[in-house]
């Protein structure tokens, strides 16, 4: 994607115009820029994350709670739409080549090595940057001894879990033969068995881009984005990739320390505006059906469906998973 491409879309996205992927893709563009270090940054960086330190201020002076995080998007990329430089998009657009989606066990180069899982249990990879991989059994990792600069490169087979450390000038791609998953840093499990029919990619923290790739071919251009609780199913019959909600969904770290919700005659639109904030999970439904609708209840330990499950029924209505969303039926109060 070029910087004029790039551009294009942050312009449309300030309109309101833009498609789901792209608003995606804008969302882990601005995810993306590490605060740790300010000073190190590039000048178009700094002034997106002043806009960012400004977009959060300015929210809770208004109206005194935490912003919604898509308002930060907006107002962010439409203050850094026109600073931002060549180098500042590259990271956040490229979609690299890749070579190294063949490698295997069998055909390793030199400064690679595999690490096997042969056990019963599954066993902690330690990488060179930090990366840390849980690799269950019945898995192979492959990856370098030293990662190279501004690219740090691992391939799959089986099963792990990946907490990878930060890196915005680094990203890291897991390569499982026909598909492609690039963090910058993120925490995620992927799951790419040989013989198994799919390819799946579950997100825990972070955002993470998943890419169609065969060997011997470039990466497909279309990335899936995925937040926390969301997964990528590929289907090796139909070479197609589904975005999906996880099995079981949990609290995003970052959302809540305390899982617990208690309400006293709270309004059913704030317990589902709660439930989406705390799981980053779209809820669709008729907020006239539900208006003037009450609930009284404490929420300690269910899992999301049984949360949702416990509210629907005090109000008579049903629901259904949607490709990532949770879609909310009923014809209002009993």
């Amino acid at each position: 994607m070029t910087p004029e491409a790039f551009k294009e879309i942050l312009t449309r996205y300030c309109q309101g115009q833009c498609t789901p992927q792209e608003e995606a893709l804008v969302q882990e563009w601005y995810d993306t820029i590490d605060t740790s270090n300010r000073q190190a940054l590039p000048e178009e960086q700094r002034i997106i994350l002043e806009a960012k330190a400004w977009s959060q201020l300015s929210a809770r002076v208004r109206d005194g709670r935490q912003p919604r995080f898509h308002l930060l998007y907006k107002i962010a990329a439409c203050l850094a739409l026109f600073v931002l430089a060549a180098g500042g998009w590259y990271y956040f657009t490229h979609t690299p080549d890749a070579p190294v989606a063949s490698i295997t066990a069998d055909t390793l180069p030199a400064g690679w090595r595999a690490e096997y899982n042969r056990g019963q249990t599954p066993r902690m990879i330690l990488l060179t940057d930090g990366s840390r991989v849980m690799l269950y059994p019945g898995s192979t990792l492959c990856f370098p001894q030293t990662f190279n600069r501004g690219r740090r490169e691992v391939t799959l087979t089986g099963e792990g879990f990946f907490d990878v450390q930060r890196d915005t000038l680094s990203p890291f791609l897991v390569y499982t033969q026909e598909v492609t998953t690039r963090v910058l840093g993120t925490s995620f499990t992927i799951k790419a068995y040989a013989n198994a029919p799919e390819i799946t990619v579950a997100v825990a923290t972070g955002r993470v881009a998943v890419y169609k790739q065969k060997p011997g071919t470039p990466l497909d251009a279309a990335a899936v984005v995925l937040s926390p609780n969301q997964q990528a199913v590929y289907n090796r019959q139909n070479d197609r990739v589904k975005k999906a909600l996880v099995a079981h969904p949990r609290i995003i770290p970052a959302a809540s320390a305390n899982p617990t919700m208690s309400y006293e005659a709270a309004s059913v639109t704030s317990i589902f505006q709660a439930l989406e904030e705390s799981y980053g999970v779209d809820f669709v439904y008729d907020e006239t059906t539900v208006t003037g609708c009450t609930l009284t209840t404490t929420l300690t330990d269910e899992d999301l469906h049984a949360r949702i499950r416990i509210v629907c029924e005090a109000i008579g209505a049903t629901y259904t998973v949607q490709d990532t969303s949770i879609v909310i039926t009923g014809t209002g109060c009993p």
